[in-house]
């Protein structure tokens, strides 16, 4: 899918899921005087601060026990348009080197590094694969045309099945997101439909086998299509069909393995009140002919749910006389949900309601290296593992926020459904929807979240409140176990995560990072109980910054 200027300002604001907030001098003031002092009980867990650029001092000193911290420094820049080079310099310059890893937990790391099996996480074609949805791979997105040269708006039948020919139709291969660009016609026939649901379309050019073998595949659609919108609704219709066209269609990507999209286009008419070129005005989603049997109705639910998002967060918010227009997104300056949180939503519904088995893997890649991930989908450019773990982040975030209510990994829980549907129906985009669940807003979820990661990861003997309990069944696992720090196992399984596969770098006397727009560093701290002058000091040039800080031992 496409995702035109999506990092909007969702507004920070300073943190509050604790009592305490560090924050230090204020950004007219030259040199940073020191905070008060972060000293964290067992029962205290959390503080962080919020920086507007400039330096913060963190002050550890007379500590009377040896203690452990997870530091995470979170670059609040926005993704400036097509700056896949924007970066931020940080700095963290410490009075002492953390003390290094006990060799108990050195020895214990070796052997679960030993016995992590091959299988754990995705491997770099379905990193590749995966990361296709994003703009710079994804070169060109499929528009309809129901009749030989001429557009569906004008209201033509020939595509009406009739007997014994079948109907031909035409749809528009489009290279480009831009509502003034041209599309390549291509010849398709229906080749199943579900009334009210959608119809099946295969492009004419496929080779006859390849066309025929998936035929044979189209059993789960009926399922998937139908699962899907009775989990997220349909709020509105757009064009005169009422099914959701399903264009089967090789799918050209810079890797050449894309399995399906979603176009926004394809859902106006016309341009500042003109006929768009090659407009189809129909909802329809892509998939390509060669996706495999399993991934085939996984993927369906995944495009269809970014289809339904669009049309809840942008479509609908536009005055009905005015919402085949696509300047009306601008005149009421819509936006379609943050592109990071929209695919974290179409893989959680691939996972729950279709019960696709290698979104685990996406999350597990994130939480083996988090370091340098980015909320922003954006940031991440054509690099396929930035892409892949920006992807497993998201989806853990809205995992995290169906922990925090209560809800699970099961498609019948009510509440889990109802919390989709909310989230996924309402106006409002980004983190701070989602936060507004809990009181909060952006900065305040992701202070929560990286606490609870921190304490479940490497605070021995808590259990875990990042994301619901696994929910096992006969037919799979969803969701992740976590293991305590301390845990020696005889078997490291796909969806398994033990504190020790997490690579987090030591903090040292100077720490330099360069960030992507919303990405964050992720270290750990041991400070000696003889240390005297524990003493931190962050510093940006001028980009905002929050530090979450969490005490684990």
């Amino acid at each position: 899918m496409f995702y035109p200027r999506l990092n909007k300002n969702l507004g920070i604001g300073v943190i509050g899921l604790v009592a305490l907030n560090l924050i230090s001098c204020g950004s007219e003031s030259p040199k940073a005087r020191r905070s008060i002092d972060c000293k964290l009980s067992s029962n205290f867990t959390g503080c962080s601060a919020n920086k507007e650029g400039g330096n913060f001092v963190w002050d550890l000193s007379d500590s009377k026990e040896d203690q452990e911290y997870v530091i995470v420094l979170w670059n609040q820049s926005e993704f400036r348009e097509n700056d896949y080079f924007q970066r931020s310099e940080f700095s963290i310059s410490s009075s002492f080197s953390s003390k290094s890893i006990p060799a108990e937990e050195e020895r214990l790391k070796g052997k679960i590094i030993g016995k992590l099996p091959q299988g754990n996480e995705a491997d770099d074609s379905e990193v590749e694969e995966w990361g296709a949805h994003v703009p710079t791979s994804i070169r060109f997105q499929l528009n309809h045309d129901s009749n030989a040269g001429q557009s569906s708006i004008d209201g033509d039948t020939s595509k009406t099945p009739q007997p014994p020919a079948p109907a031909q139709h035409y749809f528009y291969l489009r290279n480009s997101d831009d509502p003034s660009s041209r599309g390549e016609k291509a010849e398709f026939e229906e080749i199943h439909a579900s009334k009210g649901h959608y119809a099946a379309f295969m492009d004419k050019s496929v080779n006859p086998t390849q066309a025929s073998e998936f035929q044979s595949k189209l059993g789960c659609l009926d399922q998937a299509v139908s699962e899907t919108i009775d989990w997220l609704g349909r709020p509105i219709q757009i064009g005169k069909e009422s099914e959701i066209a399903l264009l089967i269609s090789p799918i050209q990507s810079d890797n050449g393995m894309a399995i399906g999209s979603f176009n926004f286009l394809d859902l106006f008419e016309s341009y500042k009140g003109r006929l768009m070129p090659d407009a189809n005005f129909r909802e329809s989603i892509r998939l390509s002919p060669d996706i495999s049997d399993w991934k085939l109705c996984a993927t369906t639910s995944h495009e269809i749910q970014h289809l339904i998002s669009y049309l809840y967060k942008v479509m609908q918010q536009i005055p009905e006389p005015e919402r085949g227009d696509f300047e009306s997104v601008q005149k009421y300056q819509l936006m379609p949900e943050q592109a990071s949180l929209d695919e974290g939503f179409s893989h959680n519904i691939e996972e729950l309601v279709q019960g696709a088995p290698y979104v685990n893997s996406h999350m597990t890649r994130f939480l083996k290296s988090p370091s340098e991930t980015s909320l922003s989908l954006e940031a991440a450019g054509g690099l396929p593992l930035h892409n892949i773990k920006t992807r497993g982040f998201a989806t853990l975030l809205i995992q995290h926020a169906l922990a925090r209510a209560g809800a699970t990994l099961d498609k019948n829980d009510p509440l889990t459904r109802n919390l989709f549907k909310k989230w996924i129906a309402s106006p409002e985009t980004g983190l701070d929807n989602i936060a507004k669940t809990f009181e909060q807003n952006k900065n305040q979820f992701l202070e929560h979240f990286f606490t609870s990661l921190s304490s479940t990861l490497f605070d021995s003997g808590r259990q875990n409140t990042l994301i619901p309990a696994q929910n096992i069944t006969e037919e799979q696992v969803k969701g992740l176990k976590f293991f305590d720090r301390t845990e020696e196992v005889i078997e490291i399984k796909a969806g398994d995560i033990h504190p020790l596969m997490i690579d987090l770098s030591l903090v040292r006397r100077s720490n330099k990072m360069l960030l992507r727009p919303e990405a964050f560093a992720v270290m750990r701290l041991i400070i000696p109980h003889d240390k005297k002058d524990a003493i931190l000091e962050f510093s940006s040039k001028d980009s905002p910054y929050s530090i979450f800080i969490t005490r684990v031992r």
